[in-house]
Order: C-alpha cells, then sequence, then structure tokens
C-alpha cells in the first residue's frame, strides 16, 4: 500500500464504491452520514480482505469493526480512565468499587480479537476455495506459502491480523471523517463548490465523471482535497511516538524514551503556516500562496508514516470530485424557509468527525440526473459476503 503503483491494485474497487455513493445519495440524501461510512468501509475491507460488504443492509463484518474503533477511539481519550491517573489500580480485582474499567477492557479486548480473527478466517476459506479476491492479507498470507503450505508462525500471523485491522482503522474510520468535513465544508462555503464544478464543467463536462487521470487537469478540486484535509484534521493529536534517543530541540532537551504527542490540529491551524485557518480557502495551496502541503504531517512521520496515503489520496480525489461533479450540496431550511447554518463540532476521540449538521443535497441538473442514472444501471448486482463469515470465530 505503501506506494502510488502498489495503491492502483485496487483503483476498480475505488471507482465502484464511488459511483455507488453517488446513486445512494441521489435516491437517499438523508441518509448522507451513514452512506459515507459504507463507502469508505466497502474500499477498505475490500483492499484489505477482498470482501464485499452487503449493500443493501448493515453488514455485520463493517459493524464488528466499526465497534472495535469506537473503542480504540474511547479508550485512548487522555485521562479518561482513572488507571491512567492512578495505574497501581490494575493489579486490584475486578469486583471492586471504581474498577470498572476493567470488565470494559475485557469486553473490548473479546470485540478486537473477534474482528481480527473473523476477516482473517473468511480470507483462509475463500483462498481454500480459489474463490478469493487480491487483498492486502491474501497477498501476505502467499508470501508465506511454500510449496502449497503455509509457512509462517503464529507471532507473523498474529502481525498480519493486526496490521489488516490497523488499516481498517487508519483507511475507514479517518476517510469518512475527511468526506463528512468536506460536505460540511461546501455547505459553509458554497462559493468554493460553485468555483470547483465551473472547473469540473469545464475539464470534463457532465456526460461523464471525473476520472483518477483527470487530477492532474483539476488542480482547484486537488486543491479542495487537500483543503479538506487540513481543514479538519481527524487525527488532531495523532498517534503517540517514542524517541530512541535524546534529542535537543528549540532549547529543550527530550530525553530517550520520551512519548511525543503531534499536535497535528496545530500544524494545520498555526497562522504563520496557514493564513485564515478557519476559512475553508483550496487556493492557499495554489499559485501565489503555495502553503505547505498537509500531506507532510496529516498522514503521520517518519518510518510510521501513514502506508495508506496513497490509497487514500486516491479514494477522496475520486469521492469529492464526483460529488461536485453531480450534486449540489446547500445549507438545509426550517419550516418558515429560512436557512439553518451548518456549525462545524468536533466530536470527541483519536479520531475525530465532524457532528452530524443540516444539510440539503439536489442532483445539479437533468443531465447530470441522467448520469447518475446510467452509473447505476451499469453496477454490478453484488449479493455480499456476509454470509460467508463465521461469525463465532475468536
Amino acid at each position: 500500500m505503501g506506494t502510488k503503483k502498489m495503491a492502483a491494485q485496487f483503483n476498480d474497487a475505488q471507482d465502484m464504491e464511488t459511483r455507488r455513493l453517488l446513486v445512494r445519495l441521489t435516491e437517499d440524501p438523508k441518509g448522507l452520514f451513514q452512506h459515507i461510512r459504507s463507502e469508505a468501509a466497502a474500499i477498505i475491507l475490500r483492499v484489505t480482505y477482498g470482501y464485499a460488504i452487503n449493500p443493501h443492509e448493515p453488514d455485520p463484518l463493517m459493524l464488528l469493526i466499526d465497534t472495535m474503533m469506537d473503542n480504540f477511539s474511547k479508550a485512548f481519550v487522555p485521562a479518561c480512565w482513572v488507571v491512567d491517573s492512578i495505574p497501581l489500580l490494575r493489579f486490584l480485582p475486578s469486583w471492586l468499587p471504581g474498577m470498572s474499567f476493567k470488565t470494559t477492557a475485557a469486553d473490548w479486548l473479546r470485540i478486537n480479537h473477534q474482528a481480527n480473527d473473523v476477516p482473517y478466517a473468511f480470507v483462509q476459506q475463500q483462498m481454500q476455495k480459489s474463490t478469493h479476491r487480491p487483498s492486502y492479507v491474501s497477498q501476505q498470507i502467499e508470501q508465506s506459502t511454500r510449496d502449497g503450505t503455509l509457512a509462517m508462525d503464529r507471532d507473523v500471523e498474529d502481525t498480519i491480523k493486526w496490521t489488516a485491522s490497523v488499516m481498517y482503522g487508519g483507511g475507514s474510520d479517518t476517510t469518512a471523517g475527511v468526506i463528512s468535513a468536506f460536505f460540511q465544508a461546501m455547505v459553509m462555503f458554497p462559493d468554493v463548490q460553485a468555483k470547483a464544478q465551473r472547473e469540473i464543467d469545464t475539464v470534463v463536462g457532465s456526460s461523464r465523471l471525473p476520472e483518477l487521470q483527470d487530477q492532474d487537469q483539476l488542480p482547484y478540486v486537488s486543491a479542495v482535497v487537500k483543503e479538506a484535509l487540513r481543514w479538519f484534521p481527524i487525527t488532531p493529536m495523532g498517534v503517540s511516538h517514542v524517541n530512541e534517543e535524546e534529542i535537543e530541540y528549540a532549547g529543550f532537551t527530550i530525553p530517550k524514551g520520551s512519548i511525543i504527542m503531534p499536535a497535528t490540529w496545530w500544524f494545520q491551524n498555526d497562522p504563520q503556516v496557514h493564513a485564515n485557518p478557519s476559512s475553508f480557502e483550496p487556493e492557499r495551496f495554489m499559485a501565489p500562496r503555495n502553503e505547505p502541503d498537509p500531506a507532510q504531517t496529516i498522514f503521520g512521520h517518519g518510518r510510521r508514516v501513514c502506508p495508506g496515503r496513497f490509497l487514500a489520496d486516491m479514494s477522496l480525489f475520486l469521492t469529492l470530485s464526483r460529488v461536485l461533479a453531480v450534486l449540489d450540496v446547500r445549507k438545509a431550511v426550517d419550516k418558515s424557509g429560512q436557512p439553518i447554518d451548518a456549525k462545524l463540532q468536533f466530536q470527541p476521540g483519536m479520531i475525530s468527525r465532524p457532528a452530524e449538521f443540516p444539510f440539503d443535497i439536489a442532483v445539479r441538473s437533468p443531465s447530470h440526473a441522467r448520469l447518475v442514472q446510467d452509473v447505476a444501471s451499469l453496477l454490478p448486482k453484488e449479493a455480499g459476503d456476509d454470509t460467508l463469515l463465521d461469525l463465532g470465530t475468536r
């Protein structure tokens, strides 16, 4: 996943799911937030496990992993758990008053194991029948197979399982959060939407959807993608790192073994770097302003940089450009016809998302409606792989 070439293996999955999103938004615009989560989950589950979600009803694997990720985000809230402040409490029995965190931890650990084991077992089952789709997990298993025999120890297998789970969390929740922030920005900054649509109309027209190969000819739309990443940092405090040696920085001595939290939100909102940071201004990434690309900090640092950053860039460009191409995202109106302001609010957690906001979505024109109808008619009729899961797997 760490290169553009590797990410390009999954272009077809991204293309199909972004098309499905457009159809769903046209048929059921009020379901925006669920549609966003379904699109992001469908792409990353296809990439990670070769798994097709149920397109017609809530998918059990998606729900299971979403539960794990919600728990994960809650677990990382600083000072949320009393044991963080008093570590000795972890040695006390769970039946004592105030020890409920131990029961919670045990329940969440069980969910973690199930979320790791169930999709991994699905891939193994499909590979045994030679019906699997290429995926991260299937590729890792194939690399560990010698003369038809699986040659990996338990540690390697566990590493594949856990890295696959991290891929889902890093790819689904974060992508869904950025897309949600984009929709809110279009409600709050309609001039940006209009300018992006004019560029798409000029370059692409209204008879087809934007494709990945159009990206270089759509510089303003590409800047919209960058601004969506910057305007609403999905991991406001990043992921903790431990420095391997003592360093001096800005007059401070940082001892070896120190835990360092990157202030990702501030990196994107420092007025010395990004002028008027609370405003959604894609022009900041174009000449003559040329402000720093948020991808330099938003996807992590050093050896821990997100390996799915190229996949995310492709997915976001396809989704945002296609939404802009065929849909108008506007302020909702109240019963008296007055527009309702959409205030930007952050949901707490290690992975943050915008709180739900009022909106209105409509197809831009009759010709765009016909385009979406054509897209819908060409979508494959998949039933999903949920019936193949063994949800009792531990």
